[in-house]
């Protein structure tokens, strides 16, 4: 008998996808879609919405969040005019649909032990900003450890250290940043940013211990339990549903924020191995996703990314990437690059990767912090 998860995959598999995923087929699909030119779509509306951690005391946040944040500081930067990719049904198509089902059903594939006590997940966060008095680029790195209790009970654990920053562009071991958040009104009298130096040597290690936070996940407005997660649907239908109730109300195009909830799920956040699944399977039929073969994230690991460029007129374009490895259904990095700068993203010349979230492991595991 099939384990139902084989079911669900060749269920919801396209008509054309009749044979078991392996790389000859993968290798096919990939040559026939790339002599095919893609095509564009029709113009739609989105605002940012992130997918956040929300455990208060945490010394960072998700980059998911952070590609959020620069749409949020730009006056009028919302009800955003947006263009997302959409490319020509067939041979790409098929393609993307391919590669992604291959990964879902090697994600369906894999078990946690009964005996997990939390959900591990170590990153490399790195951001590219401009120099706040200067025309320096500087990228920041820092290390992440989150630890999450299986029960919603016990105490969580943030381990994060700054590894330093360096300047892509001009010299120099120190630099001044921008640092602040939206302002609450126009013309508030509380300043909204100010700036902070950084250097390029290494800061100590900062453990925190949080205590209980019943619901430590944000998708959209809703915040979510560990065990709320864990009851997401594995039906690639019935998750899409749930998934765009769950980030209501939000005037946003669905698929830029169903593209960015299903990485969510896919690359960090604790869900079983069924609704990762779906999850592959889920970015298969968003309009607008690009396949990028033979791609690698920011550590030179190599993988398959999957992508979808956003333009929002005015404020600029970008493209956000998740990166994974088409024959474990292991995520890799979640990335976002400038496409067009604008007025949201003023100095970062386009192909800028100006936020990544490099995944080192994601898990369930016996281990303790």
């Amino acid at each position: 008998m099939k384990h139902p998860i084989d079911r669900l995959v060749e269920q919801s598999r396209p008509d054309d996808y009749t044979q078991p995923p392996d790389a000859d087929r993968r290798d096919r699909d990939l040559a026939r879609a790339f002599a095919v030119p893609a095509g564009t779509g029709a113009r739609r509306r989105r605002s940012v919405r992130p997918v956040a951690f929300v455990v208060a005391g945490l010394a960072t946040c998700s980059v998911a969040a952070a590609i959020a944040i620069p749409l949020l500081n730009n006056p009028g930067s919302s009800n955003l005019e947006a263009t997302p990719t959409t490319p020509t049904a067939s041979p790409r198509a098929a393609a993307v649909r391919s590669v992604l089902f291959e990964a879902a059903a090697a994600a369906a594939g894999t078990t946690a032990p009964n005996s997990a006590r939390y959900w591990h997940h170590s990153s490399l966060d790195i951001s590219v900003e401009r120099e706040a008095a200067g025309p320096a680029l500087i990228e920041q790195r820092r290390t992440v450890d989150l630890w999450l209790p299986r029960d919603d009970a016990g105490a969580s654990w943030s381990i994060s250290q700054f590894q330093g920053a360096r300047a892509l562009t001009g010299g120099g071991d120190r630099w001044r940043v921008a640092v602040g958040a939206p302002c609450p009104k126009p013309g508030a009298a509380k300043p909204c940013w100010t700036t902070k130096e950084v250097t390029s040597r290494a800061g100590a290690p900062d453990k925190q211990r949080i205590e209980t936070v019943a619901k430590p996940f944000a998708i959209g407005s809703t915040n979510l339990s560990v065990a709320e997660l864990g009851r997401l649907p594995d039906n690639p239908a019935e998750l899409k549903t749930k998934l765009l109730a769950l980030s209501q109300p939000s005037p946003g195009d669905p698929n830029a924020t169903l593209f960015e909830t299903t990485s969510a799920l896919i690359n960090r956040l604790p869900t079983t191995p069924a609704v990762r699944a779906a999850a592959f399977q889920l970015l298969a039929g968003i309009p607008g996703v690009q396949l990028l073969p033979k791609t690698s994230d920011a550590l030179g690991r190599p993988g398959t990314a999957v992508a979808l460029t956003t333009d929002h007129g005015p404020a600029g374009a970008h493209e956000t990437r998740l990166i994974f490895d088409p024959q474990s259904g292991k995520p890799l990095a979640y990335e976002a690059r400038i496409v067009r700068p604008g007025t949201a993203w003023p100095g970062l010349p386009p192909g800028t990767r100006y936020l990544a979230e490099l995944t080192k492991t994601t898990g369930w595991t016996t281990a303790t912090p």
